[in-house]
């Protein structure tokens, strides 16, 4: 998907979240940010050998929360599906 997203916004700057690829969903059509899954996050953070909850706790406190800037990576809440 990262690359597909580079490819189709050719002039314009993303910012994506080292080492979670695999949660992309896509972009955010008006502001132009990468979009992700909260739920995909978290399952990479367990696949990694994190805690069910250490790793919701991790992804909500250290990458959910972090202002990166303008750019800042949108988190969508589908934990329930």
């Amino acid at each position: 998907m990262r690359d597909r997203i580079v490819n189709a916004y050719p002039d314009d700057t993303f910012m994506f979240v080292l080492g979670f690829d695999e949660a992309i969903i896509g972009v955010e059509q008006f502001t132009l940010k990468v979009v992700y899954s909260e739920k995909k996050c978290i399952d990479i953070l367990k696949q990694k050998g994190l805690d069910p909850k250490v790793a919701s706790d991790h992804f909500e406190f250290n990458i959910k929360s972090a202002y990166m800037g303008d750019k800042t990576p949108i988190f969508v809440d589908d934990i329930l599906q």
